[in-house]
This record gives C-alpha cells, sequence and structure tokens, in this order.
C-alpha cells in the first residue's frame, strides 16, 4: 500500500471519529434555521426601518428588501440545492438545508401579528364601535346592548328592545327660545311641568316621580335627569328621561319600561340597561 495512502487512514479515522452524533446534527442544524426564521422574524415585524449595513444607522425598508425578507425566510424550506457548509470546532461538514415542515412552521409564526389587544383594549374598542351619533352631530349615546334601531314619528331616533318592542328608548330634539336649562326652570320644577302633561294624557291614571337630579356633563353641559312611574290603560310603565337645552335646542333622550306589577323593582334588568345607556347620552 502507498505511503501517502497509509498516511490517509488515521486522519480519516480521526475524521470520523470527531463526526457529530444525529444529536449534534439537528441541533447545528436548528440553529441554522433559527437564525434565518428570527432575522426574517425581526425583518417583517419592523418592516418600516432596517438595519443600514454600510452607514450603521436606519433606512425606510423598500418592498425589494421586504421581498429579500420573505425568501430569506422560505429559502430554508428548499430540500434541493447546493449544501451549507457549517463549521465546527475540529473539522468542515456538510450540512443539508433544513426541514421544510420545520422551517414553514416558522415562517408562519413571522407572518402572525405581533400580539393580541388586550382584554381592556378590546372592551374598549367594542364600546366605541356600539355608540350610536347622531347624523347632524347633535348627540350621541350608547344604546342597550342588542337592542335594534328603529324609527317613530317625531324621533330622531329610537332603539327597541327585542323581547318586548314597546320596551324602547328614543331621542327627540325639538328647537326653543331659550338658551339653557337654567332659563327654562329648576330640575324641581320642570319634574312637575313633566308629571303635569303625562297626566293630561287620556291613557294616564297616576304618575308619581321615584326621583330627580341635575348633573354637569364634562364639556360642561347641564342635564336634568328623570325617573317616574305611570300607571295607563295600556299598562304600568317606569319612564327615565334625560334632559338638556344647548344651542336652542331641548335634547330629551327618553327610555321607557313597561313593568307589570314589578314597577317598584330598581334591579330590573331592563331598567338598568336603560339606565346606563342614558348615563351616556351627550349633546354637541
Amino acid at each position: 500500500m502507498p505511503a501517502t495512502r497509509r498516511a490517509a487512514l488515521p486522519n480519516l479515522a480521526q475524521a470520523l471519529e470527531a463526526r457529530p452524533t444525529r444529536e449534534q446534527v439537528l441541533a447545528l442544524r436548528a440553529g441554522s434555521v433559527l437564525g434565518r426564521v428570527a432575522k426574517a422574524v425581526e425583518s417583517l415585524r419592523n418592516p418600516e426601518v432596517e438595519d443600514d449595513p454600510v452607514g450603521g444607522g436606519d433606512q425606510v425598508a423598500s418592498p425589494r428588501t421586504r421581498r429579500e425578507a420573505l425568501v430569506g425566510a422560505s429559502c430554508c424550506t428548499s430540500s434541493v440545492g447546493a449544501p451549507e457548509v457549517v463549521s465546527s470546532t475540529e473539522h468542515s461538514w456538510l450540512l443539508a438545508k433544513g426541514s421544510r415542515r420545520f422551517c414553514n412552521y416558522f415562517f408562519l409564526l413571522a407572518l402572525a401579528p405581533r400580539g393580541r389587544a388586550t382584554a381592556g383594549e378590546e372592551s374598549s374598542a367594542q364600546e366605541q364601535d356600539a355608540y350610536y351619533a347622531d347624523p347632524q352631530g347633535g348627540f350621541k349615546l350608547r344604546p342597550p346592548r342588542e337592542w335594534s334601531q328603529g324609527t317613530k314619528s317625531g324621533a330622531a331616533v329610537l332603539f327597541k328592545d327585542p323581547s318586548y318592542k314597546f320596551n324602547n328608548l328614543g331621542v327627540t330634539v325639538t328647537p326653543v327660545k331659550v338658551g339653557s336649562l337654567r332659563e327654562f326652570a329648576t330640575v324641581e320644577q320642570a319634574a312637575e311641568k313633566l308629571v303635569s302633561f303625562e297626566k293630561a294624557k287620556e291613557s294616564t291614571m297616576q304618575a308619581t316621580v321615584n326621583g330627580l337630579a341635575e348633573r354637569t356633563s364634562q364639556e360642561g353641559e347641564l342635564f336634568y335627569d328623570f325617573d317616574y312611574s305611570l300607571e295607563t290603560t295600556r299598562g304600568n310603565k317606569r319612564v327615565l328621561s334625560t334632559v338638556c337645552i344647548r344651542n336652542n335646542k331641548l335634547y330629551i333622550a327618553n327610555g321607557q319600561y313597561f313593568c307589570g306589577d314589578a314597577c317598584a323593582d330598581d334591579s330590573a334588568e331592563i331598567l338598568a340597561a336603560i339606565r346606563a345607556s342614558l348615563e351616556t347620552f351627550s349633546v354637541g
């Protein structure tokens, strides 16, 4: 046997002994793949800015550079092509490119959203979407959940309880000569006028004021709140009203609940829903 061939045998034996195990190969392969994917993830999640390889600063990413990021992530999924050389501590050896399924999994992770919104953010977005805004810009409120929007003569908007259509919440807007509630009446005087108006109806047998209040909104608008019960020929009902005058316009948000024999129950679910909605009523 030639001397050069005999000399090569020990080197080959050493190389075979130094060849990494299957577990080491998989670990190195995963490291190579994850390195590619991590770089692609960072580029995809921060598409506006990328590292400047020359100046060390930031530059705006172009469509071309973003395509390159995608290609960089997906190229590791190819099982065909030239092998990639990976260096170890004792020798260099050929490493086939990563598993298609493994890389595709991480590539999909790169395209996933950066994170879900918190429960508070989702709740806030849903509440904003649930608000009704007057097309004329006069008022805004959040109707009871799942109540449908309807129409009624003289009403700017009307919302109906799907379980009983006569339970409703509506808003009327009427021009007036006075510029504020103070000019019109005190909250007590306004309550007396309201009850007198209800008693004047043929269908009303009894009207009782349960509560009244005045409040000022964050925008500085004065509101009067009324809560009263009516016994009528059409049934007993509880009525909640919020009143405001702005720019010589009288805004009345009025909710009624046909309560039967339970009109004294302040904890009724529908009554609570109407009250919560009126608390969101604002003008301007």
